[in-house]
């Protein structure tokens, strides 16, 4: 098994955790995503809007605008949906 293919499970338990209001949680799988994979798209996009949810704005927006250059899965299009409709301004 490709160690790659470990990483889409944290970052989708993430979004799990984020969507059930358990942000530190939601952080802590993002960042095991990211120490597999640094290039996994959904991972810097919900790392990024826990982050701001908690009031680390610099660095939700840096993550946030590393996910754009990165290759989105769309198994993760709809969820990433309800993370990034906040506001970001």
């Amino acid at each position: 098994m490709d160690p790659l293919n470990l990483a889409p499970p944290y970052a989708s338990r993430g979004i799990a955790r984020f969507e059930l209001g358990d942000k530190k949680g939601a952080i802590t799988d993002f960042n095991q995503a990211l120490r597999i994979n640094p290039n996994l798209a959904p991972a810097y996009t919900g790392w990024g809007v826990a982050h701001y949810t908690l009031g680390d704005k610099q660095g939700a927006i840096a993550d946030l605008q590393k996910a754009p250059d990165l290759n989105l899965e769309p198994d993760f299009s709809r969820h990433l949906e309800n993370l990034t409709s906040i506001s970001l301004s």
